[in-house]
């Protein structure tokens, strides 16, 4: 996995050298997002999981965002219950004019698509200069 965040990373740097794309942001999650009220009302959390949250919920057309997991979390010692929400390992949030345009991975027509599919689709962008829709991926536009 983290041999192909690497290759994910490096084929991003080099579309946005080439500028296919204007730029690009890196953020690292941990495993659970805590939603309880607590983490929700600490300030240096709120971007966070608004980001999060903009991610887990997008979806346009027929294409939705997918792999995130919610759960309630119980504790018997304490008598309190909270949500979580767990991103997939790797999730690309793919903005334009600062509105979230897609998310991967996503699902439509039951086809999941990877972020890998979107950089792949980058890359043929590259490589292609016919003009020609060269789209490896398949991923609908």
């Amino acid at each position: 996995m983290h041999a192909y965040r690497n290759q994910l990373l490096d084929s991003i740097k080099k579309a946005s050298r080439r500028e296919h794309i204007d730029t690009y942001e890196l953020t690292v999650l941990g495993d659970d997002i805590c939603l309880c009220d607590n983490c929700e009302s600490n300030h240096t959390t709120d971007q966070l999981v608004e980001l999060v949250e903009k991610l887990r919920t997008w979806r346009t057309g027929g294409m939705k965002a997918c792999g995130f997991t919610e759960r309630t979390v119980e504790s018997s010692i304490t008598d309190e219950s909270y949500q979580t929400v767990t991103p997939p390992d790797i999730t690309l949030g793919v903005f334009c004019d600062d509105s979230l345009a897609g998310v991967f991975p996503c699902q439509a027509d039951g086809t999941v698509y990877r972020p890998g599919d979107f950089v792949d689709d980058l890359r043929e962008t590259d490589i292609d200069t016919s003009g020609k829709d060269q789209r490896v991926s398949g991923i609908p536009r």
